[in-house]
């Protein structure tokens, strides 16, 4: 079976739990790094709290320590395993997912001088 590529929602933004994921976009290239593909699918990417806004894009970010878009960027790879039957028989499917987690230790105060 093979999976085309594209985003996993139609929506733009989302609203997540402390410890949530979600899956924006997937691909079935795994020839390519994910700051690559990141830099290939997106143009920047906002994450809004309270506090702060987080900005990440190819070559800046801000309030940030670090970048998804950088080659020394640190994403985790998960092998998931799981079944999508369907009427005759079980249909078992791996799929490698890349996380690049937002850590809340990383987020540089705003310099309010």
């Amino acid at each position: 079976m093979k999976i085309s590529a594209g985003y996993s929602e139609t929506e733009t933004e989302f609203e997540l739990e402390v410890g949530e994921e979600i899956g924006i976009y997937i691909s079935s290239d795994l020839n390519i790094e994910p700051f690559a593909k990141a830099t290939e699918v997106f143009d920047s990417i906002h994450i809004t709290e309270m506090d702060y806004k987080i900005r990440f894009l190819p070559g800046h970010v801000m309030v940030y320590e670090g970048s998804m878009f950088n080659e020394k960027s640190v994403w985790e790879m998960k092998i998931r395993k799981f079944d999508l039957p369907d009427s005759f028989q079980r249909n078992p499917v791996e799929s490698s997912d890349f996380i690049f987690a937002v850590s809340k230790d990383k987020i540089m105060p705003l310099n309010n001088d």
